[in-house]
């Protein structure tokens, strides 16, 4: 049987959401970023949930069975993170963790580097490697201090 659009996912939202008090839902509403009579017309079908609407809820009111929802005809199951394993959702804390694992990345490489087998040409993509990098966070210093 055809549903419409959206029509299955808005209902598992409002189910799970009716005994949610206004409040409650004026909080959920505010941490998705959305007015309370916009995320109030999603529950209620007037407008269908975005993609990033659907995110930002599952964010602002964990559900299990919001996420699982979009697994349900897939081979992928859910696993809850442990705690402490939230990703963070800052530029900066993404950019940090990029550059903490680059950072253990040359640390190998400074180690493979003083290994006496290796040729010329190993030595040449290495310098290059090194000057892409190098390049790399000095535009990202730069952009840093231009803040």
């Amino acid at each position: 049987m055809y549903e419409s659009r959206g029509e299955a996912f808005r209902r598992l939202v409002h189910e799970a959401l009716s005994a949610t008090d206004h409040g409650a839902m004026t909080e959920i509403a505010r941490r998705m970023g959305l007015a309370y009579n916009t995320f109030y017309s999603r529950i209620n079908g007037r407008v269908v949930f975005s993609p990033e609407e659907v995110r930002a809820l599952i964010a602002a009111a964990p559900d299990r069975r919001f996420a699982e929802y979009f697994l349900e005809d897939s081979p992928f199951k859910l696993t809850l993170r442990e705690p402490g394993d939230v990703a963070e959702t800052s530029r900066d804390a993404k950019v940090l963790a990029l550059l903490t694992m680059a950072a253990g990345v040359l640390e190998a490489a400074h180690a493979l580097a003083k290994d006496a087998d290796h040729s010329t040409s190993d030595e040449a993509a290495f310098d290059q490697a090194l000057d892409r990098s190098e390049r790399a966070l000095g535009a990202l210093r730069e952009s840093r201090t231009r803040r």
